[in-house]
């Protein structure tokens, strides 16, 4: 209406703003994919942004070398990842929907220990090549995952639905990961300074 002020606009948003939020909590399969993406995102960002200085200390690579191949890998695989993703998932999905689950499950599943492997590896070469394949993997979460909390709500709850899985991507995943894993390394990297008395 076009008589209505800023404070009743303001309190029938924040109505409707607060009851789409708990319908889309309110949906076990969406607070599944909501736990499961901001846990990959919160590994993946919180190794991904220290993994150029692990190489530069322990690999004996130079800060350039180490800033170009990790970079260049970590991007190149989340590329072929989140493409092949979704493409796998849409291709899976026409047989069994459940593919649009499947498929991120499985990529976090395989490309984990495939990581781990290349954070083990002694040989940089190897490593690099891990990270990648590992990452390709784990990245094809992001297309189905978008795509599953589409098909939870209504259609005219998909940009809000969106917007809460960017939202928990964005916060927990690239804020808090980077944060806490570099912390926790200082944090360990004292410890094991500190002489037993």
């Amino acid at each position: 209406s076009a008589n209505l002020t800023f404070g009743e606009f303001l309190r029938i948003g924040t109505k409707e703003m607060v009851a789409q939020m708990r319908m889309i909590f309110g949906i076990r399969t969406m607070r599944y994919v909501l736990v499961g993406v901001a846990a990959l995102l919160f590994t993946v960002a919180g190794i991904g942004t220290w993994l150029a200085i692990y190489h530069e200390r322990y690999s004996g690579m130079t800060q350039e070398e180490a800033l170009v191949l990790t970079g260049g890998i970590l991007g190149l695989g989340g590329i072929i990842g989140t493409i092949g993703g979704g493409m796998f998932a849409d291709w899976l999905g026409k047989r069994d929907k459940r593919w649009q689950l499947w498929v991120p499950m499985w990529g976090k599943l395989i490309g984990g220990p495939i990581f781990i492997l290349g954070l083990l590896s002694p040989n940089p070469t190897t490593a690099l090549v891990c990270y990648g394949i590992g990452l390709v993997m784990a990245a094809a979460y992001l297309g189905p995952s978008l795509a599953v909390t589409h098909s939870l709500v209504p259609p005219g709850m998909r940009a809000m639905s969106s917007a809460v899985l960017f939202f928990i991507l964005n916060m927990i995943g690239l804020g808090l990961g980077p944060f806490l894993v570099g912390n926790f390394s200082d944090l360990l990297n004292d410890a094991s300074a500190c002489p037993i008395n």
